[in-house]
């Protein structure tokens, strides 16, 4: 379905016949606007009743394919609106549905009668032609409003039942006037994607142009962490195809998927059907939940929703979706539901040394000011590639410096509020967290260490000095129950609150997670674990359950992968590898590389009995309940006798008998009688209630022989 504007000035003689030119305020027609026809005269309504019969009329003859409709008069100009719901040439190219638009605009003007000069065509969007049916209506050039757009369908696509947003964007070419192939190539050559990209707009120029579309064999999926890129991509293609004739339509609908399904699946049959005849894309964003690793995926009604409407209208709208690059799941879910399409992807690849710097001197030509070597200094790395996203973050810190240093240095002083935003203690919830944990110190002092020198990394760029740019992985070792997993999770949190990682999500995997079931998928899992944690931290916990017994084996794979991963996400991403002191250090010897990469080693120690004591009072404090001072006693023997244990999991150990102290004081309070119940007694736990767990009580085995 299209849409048009088209303009045309009546004659003179027309415009009197018409209308009484004397209007009783004796304005001019030169006062007329294109929201007011405020001409109240007998001819006037004449004129508006005939131009809704004829609108009638025209929309009967032509079996409701097309809809022509008066929208305003201004000075001698008429605006018309054409809804061209199925075009009637044989062909259906771009060019043969614009000429039917002016041959029904045509037909409308003859029908009533109205001699008219040349008509001025433009293709309009959903939106606009929605403003100028409300024009037409307040006009008195359309009975009802709301029955024109229920008629064109324009009121199913901006009903809230569909749940769906989208925008609309059209092309700025005439048919007349196309871009040649040479210039489409040019321009695809100048993006990220000319790998992929050329060799599809290759095959869209093959053979000639068909008059009638049959459909599209392909769709596509468009790979960029930058947003522009993916908008430059998608123009291109849909240029390249309209040239073809493949898409019709002057416009193209963008909708983007989000996480919010609280009101409900969306609906994208209406858009779809609405934009027959062009282009759906479909845009995932960066920041959206459930490609961190957890097992909740928001969103998934949404895209089984949309792909159901993509494939009911395959041959009528080409599809494009447009994914950043660590969204591998949010693809592997759309192709699993788009199975039976074929689907190509366009995907954004890595400029590498004289690539990087030629893009980063033109971003500064275009913003008209010199290049300097502080510009390239942060891709000095010639075995490292850049995407857009990144040169364009380099790019902006750099120019922004410039301009206080360079171009205006009287603001060059300003700078030291860098030292400011980055001095003293780390901000944010998780660090106080972090710092209100019981024990610890070692750990929290390696952590605060570690931020500290994220944090100057920001004060050597801002003062033009180059970083040491060195990696932040960590080992963590320790019995279990030593809080391994809630530190790397609230380190997480305090890179995010501070600024120093993009995303600062805690991916947290195995050896079931990273390990496959066959021959060359397990570097392939490893590498696709490694973008889930894409500005975020990848903690591998029980990290030594990754070597094998025999060398060469998928474990070793996993890590010679891990290895080459580090490396290549050293700058937005901090890798944690967590396990028992005594098994780790194997772990480190299966890689010559893995030491070397790993710059922090936090070591997490046995809590001491008075430690433990204190996790149980503030474990009761945090679920409302009180201990008698006889608990403290009775709690530091049990934990004293469990220490000596192998199997004993310190903060889980204390979990574990608070539970069942929990369960002693239900015992106790469903025997005694109600009315001896009280609320001090139902939130206090007696030392009777703190048992030794199954298992820890019972006496070590007598060895027999000498010792």
């Amino acid at each position: 379905m299209r849409f048009f504007e088209i303009t045309t000035d009546m004659d003179t003689k027309t415009f009197k016949r018409l209308f009484n030119t004397k209007n009783k305020n004796n304005s001019t027609d030169d006062e007329l606007d294109i929201f007011d026809d405020d001409n109240n005269d007998a001819d006037e309504k004449n004129f508006s009743q005939d131009m809704i019969k004829k609108a009638a009329a025209l929309w009967k003859k032509h079996n409701g394919d097309s809809f022509t409709f008066l929208v305003t008069r201004q000075k001698k100009k008429l605006i018309l609106g054409v809804a061209l719901i199925n075009q009637k040439s044989k062909n259906q190219t771009a060019a043969s549905g614009i000429n039917d638009a002016l041959a029904l605009a045509g037909e409308f003007l003859s029908s009533c009668k109205i001699s008219h000069s040349s008509l001025k065509l433009e293709e309009v969007t959903l939106c606009r032609m929605g403003k100028m049916i409300n024009v037409a209506y307040r006009n008195d050039y359309l009975e009802d409003d709301d029955e024109t757009k229920d008629m064109l369908g324009l009121s199913s696509v901006y009903s809230r039942k569909t749940g769906v947003s989208f925008d609309e964007y059209t092309d700025d070419w005439e048919p007349g006037k196309p871009l040649s192939k040479k210039e489409i190539i040019k321009k695809a050559s100048e993006l990220f994607c000319a790998e992929s990209l050329v060799p599809e707009i290759e095959r869209i120029f093959q053979g000639a142009a068909h008059e009638v579309s049959h459909g599209h064999p392909v769709h596509y999926i468009i790979r960029s962490d930058s947003a522009e890129m993916r908008a430059k991509i998608t123009k291109l293609l849909f240029t390249a195809l309209r040239v073809k004739n493949r898409i019709q339509n002057g416009r193209y609908c963008v909708s983007k998927f989000d996480d919010e399904e609280s009101c409900g699946r969306k609906n994208y049959e209406p858009l779809f059907r609405i934009n027959s005849g062009g282009m759906m894309v479909a845009e995932y964003p960066k920041n959206i939940s459930g490609e961190d690793g957890g097992m909740a995926f928001p969103g998934i009604g949404s895209i089984r929703s949309f792909c159901e409407a993509v494939k009911k209208y395959k041959n009528k709208v080409l599809t494009a979706l447009c994914l950043p690059q660590t969204m591998d799941r949010a693809q592997e879910e759309l192709l699993e539901n788009l199975a039976e399409l074929s689907i190509i992807q366009i995907k954004e690849q890595p400029l590498f040394g004289d690539f990087a710097r030629n893009y980063l001197r033109g971003a500064a030509k275009s913003a008209n000011i010199t290049p300097d070597k502080a510009l390239y200094s942060s891709i000095s790395d010639p075995e490292k590639g850049y995407h857009a996203a990144d040169l364009d973050r380099e790019f902006d810190h750099w120019f922004t410096k410039t301009l206080k240093n360079r171009v205006y240095p009287q603001y060059g002083i300003l700078q030291s509020d860098a030292f400011i935003r980055v001095a003293g203690k780390p901000k944010g919830s998780a660090y106080s967290e972090l710092d209100s944990l019981i024990g610890l110190e070692h750990a929290k002092e390696v952590i605060k260490k570690a931020v500290n020198h994220y944090k100057a990394q920001k004060i050597f760029r801002d003062r033009g000095m180059k970083s040491t740019d060195s990696s932040m992985h960590m080992i963590f070792t320790g019995n279990p129950g030593s809080a391994k997993t809630t530190v790397a999770r609230l380190f997480a949190q305090i890179m995010k609150e501070n600024g120093l990682l993009s995303r600062g999500n805690l991916v947290e995997v195995g050896r079931s997670d990273l390990v496959g079931k066959y021959v060359g998928w397990t570097a392939h899992i490893v590498k696709q674990k490694f973008a889930e944690a894409g500005g975020s931290v990848l903690f591998i916990d029980e990290a030594y359950s990754l070597v094998d017994d025999k060398p060469g084996l998928f474990g070793d794979e996993a890590i010679n992968t891990i290895v080459q991963e580090m490396e290549n996400n050293r700058n937005d991403m901090v890798v944690i590898f967590a396990g028992y002191t005594d098994r780790m250090d194997g772990f480190l010897a299966a890689n010559p590389g893995l030491r070397s990469r790993i710059a922090f080693h936090v070591p997490f120690a046995d809590y001491s009995t008075p430690e433990l004591c204190e996790i149980l009072k503030f474990m009761a404090q945090k679920n409302g309940m009180s201990l008698v001072p006889e608990v403290d006693e009775k709690a530091a023997s049990i934990f004293d006798a469990a220490a000596k244990s192998p199997d004993f999991g310190n903060g889980r150990f204390v979990r574990n008998i608070f539970e069942k102290a929990m369960m002693n004081l239900s015992d106790r309070l469903v025997a005694m009688n109600p009315e001896d119940i009280t609320d001090s007694g139902v939130r206090t736990l007696i030392a009777n209630d703190f048992e030794m767990p199954f298992g820890f009580d019972k006496p070590s085995a007598k060895v027999i022989g000498f010792i």
